[in-house]
C-alpha cells in the first residue's frame, strides 16, 4: 500500500518523491452504533454519491470564486448547475486529519488522527462511523480510487487494498504510451517518472540551495525529503491523460459503467494535483502567462518567527520570479485537475445516472500560492488561503441550481450532509450538521457563527488552535505566539492586532479574549483533551 509520494519515487523520479514520515497518533476508540442516533428526514434513497475531491485546491483558484485567470470550467459548470458554498473551512491546513474528518463527521482530534498517515497503519474500519460503511452495509455499491492517505483502504470492508493508482499496472501502461527512449538526447535539469523535467534556472538553484539548508536542520533526512518533493518545479514530459491521474481517472469511469444501472453506489475519485510536487506538461505548463499569475503584494507581510519555516524559506530562495513559475504551474495544474474531473462529469451524463447522483467537490486544504511570499503549505500557520477551500454540491431537482450560500460551514458537516440526502441515519457520535436545511432555505436555518482549526503533534506536545468568525480570527499557540486578524479590513491577514503593540486597541482585546473562551469552549464540547495546555487566562 503505497502513498502517492513513494509510488512516485518507485517509478523513477528523480532522488525519490518520498513521504514526510509523520505518523498517526490514534485513540483506542472503536466504532460501535450507538443509541439514540440522529435520524435524517425527508431524504431521498434513491440517489447515488460521487465524491470528487482534489487536494491542496485553494478556493481562491477557481472561476467560480471570481478568479478571471484560473481555468476551472467544470467546476464551475457544478457550481451553476448545484450550490456553491462561499465559506467553507477545513479542520487542519494538511491531508491526513481532514480526511478523516470528511469521511467520519468528527473533529481530528476525536477520532485521533492528529498527523499524515503515511505509513500502511492507519484508520480502520471499526474505528468510527463512516459515509462509506454506512453506505455499504444499507447495500450501496462503493468503490474508492486514488488518494486515501489514512493507511490502507482494504482496511474499509467497502473498498479493496489498493495504492494510489489503484492497479499495480501503470508503469506497464505508462512504458507502453510514453517510452523513455523517445527522450533519448534531450534531457532535462531532473526527471519525473524517468522522463525529463524542465525547470528555469532559479528553481535549479534554488534546489540546490534548499538541499544544502535541509543539511543544518534538525532532522535532516525528513528535511531533504520534504525538500525534494516541494523543489521539483517544471514542465513535465507526461501528457496529462498518461500521469498517475489521468490512469485513475480511467479507473473511475470502468467503476461508474461497472455500477451504472445496478442500484445505488458511492465512487470517491481523490486526484492529488495541485499538491506538490508542482509540475505540469504542455498545455497546462504554458496556459497561464507569468505576468498575469495574481499575486498580493505582502511578501514582506510575514510574522518573523515563521521565516526558517520551510515553505516560507522556499519562496525567500527561488525568488519574485520563482515563486510566479511555481503559482503558474499550480494554476496550470489546478486546470489540468478540472480537464480530468470533466472526463467523470461527462461520462455520468452519457451513462444516463448525473439526474439520480449527488455529486460534491471539494479538498483537503488549500495552498498559499506566493500569498506572503509563501510556497506550499509547509508552515505553521491557519491562513485562509490553506483553510478556505471549495465546496459544491449538485444534484438535479433536488439541490437547487446555481444558489451560493455565504454562510460559515465545515468539513465536518459533509458526512452527515450526505447521509441525510441518502436518507440514512446520523449516528450520534457525528459532531457536524446536515447542511440540507441550509441549502434547501428552511425557515430557521442557518451556518456556523464560528468555525474551528487545529493542528496537533503529539511527540512535541505543540497544540495550536483557532477559531474564525464572519469578522475575526483568533490563533492560540501553545508557543505563545498568539495572532488576532480583522477579516473584514484586512481580508489577506497582514496585520496581527496582538502581535503589533501598536495596534493593539480595546475593541482587539475584548475580542481576542472572547474569542479565546468560545474556544475553549469548543474544545470542552467536542472532547478535545488537549484543553490542558489552553488556559482559562491567555494574558492578552
Amino acid at each position: 500500500m503505497l502513498t502517492r509520494r513513494e509510488f512516485l519515487r518507485g517509478l523513477g523520479l528523480t532522488a525519490g518523491v518520498a513521504s514526510v514520515g509523520l505518523a498517526a497518533v490514534r485513540g483506542a476508540r472503536a466504532f460501535q452504533p450507538a443509541g439514540g442516533a440522529k435520524t435524517a428526514t425527508g431524504a431521498n434513497k434513491g440517489i447515488n454519491v460521487l465524491f470528487l475531491m482534489t487536494d491542496e485546491h485553494s478556493y481562491k483558484v477557481m472561476g467560480a470564486a471570481g478568479n478571471k485567470v484560473a481555468r476551472t470550467p467544470n467546476i464551475d459548470r457544478l457550481a451553476r448547475e448545484g450550490t456553491f458554498f462561499e465559506n467553507a473551512f477545513v479542520p487542519v491546513p494538511y491531508c491526513s486529519p481532514t480526511r478523516a474528518t470528511l469521511i467520519s463527521g468528527q473533529y481530528p482530534h476525536k477520532v485521533g488522527v492528529f498527523l499524515n498517515i503515511d505509513t500502511p497503519h492507519g484508520v480502520k474500519g471499526a474505528d468510527f462511523p463512516s459515509t462509506e460503511m454506512i453506505l455499504h452495509e444499507a447495500g450501496w455499491r462503493t468503490a474508492h480510487r486514488g488518494k486515501w492517505h489514512l493507511g490502507d483502504t482494504g482496511d474499509f470492508a467497502c473498498y479493496e487494498s489498493l495504492g494510489y493508482t489503484g492497479e499495480s499496472g501503470y508503469n506497464q501502461f505508462l512504458n507502453k504510451r510514453v517510452p523513455v527512449g523517445q527522450f533519448a538526447g534531450s534531457p532535462g535539469e531532473e526527471e519525473y517518472m524517468g522522463r525529463p523535467l524542465h525547470m528555469i534556472p532559479e528553481w535549479v538553484e534554488c534546489r540546490r540551495t534548499m538541499f544544502e539548508w535541509a543539511e543544518k536542520q534538525g532532522n535532516p533526512a525528513q528535511t531533504r525529503r520534504t525538500v525534494n518533493a516541494t523543489t521539483l518545479i517544471g514542465r513535465s514530459s507526461v501528457p496529462a491523460e498518461y500521469t498517475p491521474e489521468g490512469y485513475i481517472i480511467d479507473q473511475v469511469l470502468a467503476k461508474m459503467e461497472e455500477f451504472a444501472g445496478k442500484g445505488n453506489w458511492m465512487i470517491t475519485c481523490s486526484i492529488s494535483p495541485p499538491h506538490d510536487p508542482w509540475l505540469a506538461p504542455e498545455p497546462y505548463y504554458s496556459m497561464i502567462p507569468r505576468d498575469k499569475v495574481p499575486l498580493p503584494d505582502n511578501a514582506d507581510k510575514f510574522p518573523a518567527w515563521m521565516n526558517n519555516m520551510l515553505s516560507r524559506r522556499l519562496g525567500q530562495t527561488a525568488g519574485p520570479k520563482g515563486v510566479r513559475e511555481y503559482a503558474a504551474i499550480y494554476y496550470g495544474q489546478t486546470a489540468m485537475s478540472d480537464a480530468l474531473l470533466g472526463r467523470v462529469l461527462d461520462r455520468l451524463d452519457e451513462l444516463g445516472e448525473a439526474g439520480r447522483t449527488l455529486v460534491l467537490y471539494t479538498s483537503d486544504h488549500g495552498d498559499m500560492v506566493g500569498a506572503h511570499g509563501i510556497v506550499g503549505k509547509s508552515i505553521q500557520g491557519f491562513y485562509d488561503d490553506l483553510m478556505h477551500v471549495p465546496l459544491i454540491m449538485r444534484l438535479p431537482g433536488v439541490i437547487p441550481a446555481g444558489k451560493r450560500v455565504g454562510d460559515l460551514v465545515s468539513s465536518v458537516d459533509i458526512m452527515p450532509t450526505l447521509l441525510d440526502y441518502a436518507g440514512q441515519t446520523i449516528p450520534s457520535a457525528v459532531q457536524g450538521r446536515s447542511l440540507r436545511p441550509l441549502i434547501e432555505g428552511r425557515p430557521g436555518a442557518a451556518g456556523r457563527d464560528y468555525v474551528f482549526g487545529e493542528s496537533t503533534h503529539p511527540g512535541a506536545k505543540m497544540v495550536n488552535r483557532m477559531v474564525r468568525s464572519k469578522r475575526w480570527k483568533y490563533i492560540w499557540r501553545s508557543d505563545r505566539h498568539l495572532e488576532l486578524y480583522d477579516m473584514q479590513s484586512d481580508p489577506d491577514e497582514n496585520f496581527n492586532l496582538i502581535g503589533n503593540p501598536a495596534a493593539v486597541g480595546p475593541e482587539n482585546l475584548t475580542a481576542a479574549r472572547d474569542l479565546h473562551a468560545r474556544l475553549r469552549q469548543w474544545m470542552i464540547e467536542t472532547g478535545d483533551t488537549w484543553i490542558e495546555y489552553v488556559p482559562e487566562n491567555p494574558n492578552i
